[in-house]
């Protein structure tokens, strides 16, 4: 099997050595075997995989010391070999981040470097003590890395009681009176790493579904055979304050309606520094792979599936801007095609409503710019620096006009032909006329209004959906 990429036999009952042919696979990105009762010593060979960026051999009952093998792969990112029987011995020449560094319970994460001494100056530890007689150069040694764990230790003490916090937080349902909904009550689950990781094969590239700056989002198979889509966000791009970082996980949690993505889940992996929040999978991908299509293209949009797309978006919308006893007012921000994601019968799934609040303002206000770009920005943002309802209104008027006309990007010239009502000039031409004109003058003028440079001359959510309830029953 020299092609293979992803060895996953964790939470199993396999015992015996790991063989050394294993070091043969050099396609292998993520190795796990977590969780068996293999023994003896980790191979040399290991070091052979030079696209190793995943290694996890914890749970088992492994001995010796981990190869110095292990520390000439470049691309090695996780190293966990935690509850087994090594005499901890770190690899030489690499710069590595230990979450515990006392065998057996190491966990090493090359993400924040720390340089550890080469083998000749290396302390060879037991579970309680380590040896006093290398001189005084190993007492420097050992005083650099005591201090360091003891950061560690601080800084992992002081993320796990947020996480407490925080759970505590979502699981306290006594604030609500018999009767309300309360926003917990329907309560995601909290995955473990190693869920996600499995889920994901190991945050392999193969599941990477899209990247940017602060996230990286991943298709998922849950053990119980269910599509999902993982988000992974870093700590250093969450709010640093606890009251605004738990309002805004709150607001994920709580969020349930048939146009807005549900969560089924988080994770907080202390190691890796990481959240991951786990979300129904759409198969249709999002509605901007649906726009500026060539004529004949398999992946047109038909007129009906548009109209029932804008309903679900004003309804969805029209959900965030409710004060409910279930939750606040919620003002999306970033709403945009990009932002809406189609099930597989192409209902609109609306994604990343209340996430701002969880996310630091540098990286909100990068957002901010590339939708400004695209043209979903209200023009009184630039006066005024604050969101309203109805400025999300805005942004969903941009998504009536991109739907009707196939275009990403909408020129004067469009909106000129849409206040003139010349449906031949801006209506899809992928369509081949196959559209309804009384259905395209109502979204015309819906557009107008919600696109109109005076805030209080935009109707409320309330007001579209009553427009848009005049439409007949095969666009529902």
């Amino acid at each position: 099997m020299t092609s293979l990429q992803v060895l996953q036999l964790g939470y199993n009952q396999l015992e015996g050595n790991i063989p050394e042919q294993l070091g043969l696979l050099k396609q292998l990105n993520a190795v796990a075997l977590q969780h068996n009762k293999l023994t003896g010593q980790i191979p040399l060979s290991l070091g052979n995989l030079e696209k190793l960026r995943r290694l996890n051999l914890s749970y088992n009952k492994f001995n010796g010391i981990i190869p110095a093998t292990l520390a000439d792969i470049a691309n090695l990112e996780v190293l966990d070999v935690r509850n087994n029987s090594l005499l901890g011995t770190v690899p030489s020449d690499k710069t590595f981040d230990v979450s515990q560094i006392s065998a057996p319970n190491i966990s090493i994460n090359r993400n924040h470097p720390i340089t550890f001494p080469k083998p000749e100056n290396t302390l060879h530890c037991n579970q309680t003590l380590c040896s006093k007689s290398r001189g005084f150069l190993h007492v420097i040694i050992a005083a650099s890395v005591t201090t360091t764990t003891i950061t560690l230790i601080g800084f992992g003490t002081f993320i796990f009681v947020i996480y407490r916090r925080q759970r505590q937080r979502v699981r306290n349902t006594s604030d609500y009176s018999e009767g309300q909904l309360s926003p917990y009550q329907y309560q995601p689950k909290e995955f473990n790493i190693d869920e996600i990781e499995s889920a994901t094969q190991h945050l392999s590239e193969s599941s990477l579904l899209g990247k940017s700056k602060f996230s990286a989002v991943y298709k998922g198979v849950l053990r119980d055979g269910s599509l999902v889509a993982i988000r992974s966000i870093s700590v250093t791009y969450c709010k640093t304050e606890e009251v605004e970082f738990l309002k805004g996980l709150t607001l994920l949690t709580s969020l349930r309606h048939e146009n807005i993505v549900k969560m089924k889940g988080f994770c907080f992996s202390r190691s890796r520094g990481e959240w991951f929040f786990v979300y129904d999978f759409a198969t249709k991908g999002n509605l901007s792979q649906y726009l500026d299509k060539e004529d004949g293209s398999d992946h047109v949009l038909e007129w009906s599936k548009r109209v029932s797309i804008i309903r679900g978006i004003a309804k969805g919308i029209c959900y965030l801007h409710n004060n409910e006893a279930s939750k606040p007012t919620i003002v999306h921000q970033n709403i945009s095609v990009e932002k809406v994601i189609l099930d597989h019968e192409f209902n609109p799934l609306i994604m990343d409503a209340g996430l701002p609040k969880l996310l630091a303002n540098d990286v909100v206000f990068s957002a901010l710019k590339a939708s400004a770009a695209m043209g979903y920005l209200a023009p009184e943002y630039i006066t005024t620096g604050r969101f309203t309802e109805k400025s999300d209104i805005y942004a969903f008027g941009v998504i009536v006009l991109q739907l009707l006309s196939g275009k990403t990007l909408i020129g004067g010239s469009i909106r000129v032909a849409v206040e003139s009502f010349r449906f031949e000039d801006f209506v899809d031409s992928n369509l081949k006329g196959d559209y309804s004109k009384s259905e395209a003058a109502i979204l015309s003028k819906l557009a107008i209004l919600c696109t109109h440079e005076v805030p209080e001359q935009r109707p409320t959510m309330v007001e579209v959906i009553q427009e848009l309830t005049m439409f007949p029953a095969h666009s529902s």
